[in-house]
């Protein structure tokens, strides 16, 4: 035991202020933000955890209720699913439709009141393109307009083996 203290005695003689003199250089100091860092983020995961358990338990829950329902009812939920993706941009296109629609009423009744020259500015603004997810999403609730009566009158196609 007294020879281990003298050792440590020794080292800390040789070594002790060697991470004291580094602490105070710009890579001491950067070493102590990303240890801070690292201490944050194990704060915010230890609270976080529980809400993460019961959202991979309410899935995996989700996920065993519809694994074990029939190929009928998967089918219908998955049309579902589909159809509630694609009712988020049939909104977005009903809001630009209403707006195109009440900048049109206000141009007829600024014409009404004032003449032609003064109204005729709202519609000649050309409108933005719409993004391509956005035309991706219709297309998919196009498809799904037009095949879904059909699938749900006549069944699936028939494939040959």
């Amino acid at each position: 035991m007294g020879a281990q203290k003298v050792i440590l005695a020794e080292l800390n003689k040789e070594f002790g202020g060697s991470a004291e003199a580094f602490g105070a250089t710009t890579a001491g100091k950067v070493a102590k933000l990303q240890n801070e860092f690292g201490n944050v983020t194990e704060e915010l995961m230890v609270g976080a955890l529980p809400a993460i358990n019961q959202v991979t338990s309410a899935l995996s829950g989700m996920l065993a209720q519809f694994s074990a329902m029939s190929p009928e009812q998967q089918k219908m939920v998955g049309i579902g699913v589909a159809v509630a993706a694609a009712f988020g941009p049939f909104l977005i296109i009903a809001g630009k439709m209403a707006q195109g629609v009440s900048a049109m009423i206000k141009t007829v009744n600024s014409w009404a009141t004032h003449g032609w020259a003064p109204a005729s500015k709202p519609l000649l603004q050309a409108p933005r393109p719409l993004p391509f997810g956005l035309l991706l999403r219709l297309r998919l609730l196009q498809w799904l307009l037009l095949k879904v009566p059909v699938l749900l009158q006549y069944g699936p196609p028939l494939r040959l083996k």
